[in-house]
């Protein structure tokens, strides 16, 4: 099956990592954040621009949470300027089913949009995340850093473990 918005294989069973988080009319952060990956990711971008002749469908909606189940790290970005919360609740459901370390989440007011009593709430929200084993980054580019340490981390654990007992 053909997944317009995984990147580096046709197979959603690959999905090293979900680009999850907000959206926001005037910065597109995942664009800025992509070439700081490693070129052996494959990555989940769910993000719907103009132009790009996708459908937000029920085709879409359980290709992403394809991509979600599949993936082995996950990386959110609570962006100024966002316009719902539903990724607030998409991070906390993350840390809570996912390996303890395998999501990053950073709080970006990138425009200083953020209103004090919101970013107590988000502070709030992100001990909490940190509490139950999320990464905090503070960049996107700390976010690729983490995305591409993981991905070592996970190489490095398939080399060093074995199916087979020694000898």
């Amino acid at each position: 099956m053909n997944y317009p918005m995984l990147h580096g294989s046709d197979d959603i069973r690959d999905t090293f990592l979900w680009l999850g988080g907000t959206a926001t009319e005037d910065w597109d952060w995942r664009k800025e954040l992509i070439p700081y990956l490693d070129k052996s990711i494959v990555y989940y971008d769910p993000c719907i621009r103009p132009g790009d002749n996708l459908e937000w469908d029920e085709t879409a909606r359980k290709n992403e949470q394809k991509a979600k189940t599949y993936s082995r790290c996950q990386v959110y970005v609570i962006a100024s300027g966002m316009k719902g919360c539903f990724s607030i609740e998409e991070i906390t459901e993350a840390v809570i089913t996912s390996k303890k370390g395998s999501v990053a989440v950073a709080i970006l007011d990138r425009d200083n949009k953020f209103t004090p009593e919101m970013k107590r709430s988000l502070d709030a929200c992100m001990e909490r995340w940190v509490e139950l084993g999320a990464v905090q980054c503070s960049t996107l580019f700390s976010l690729a850093r983490f995305a591409n340490d993981y991905k070592i981390s996970q190489t490095v654990d398939l080399f060093t473990t074995s199916r087979y007992s020694p000898l």
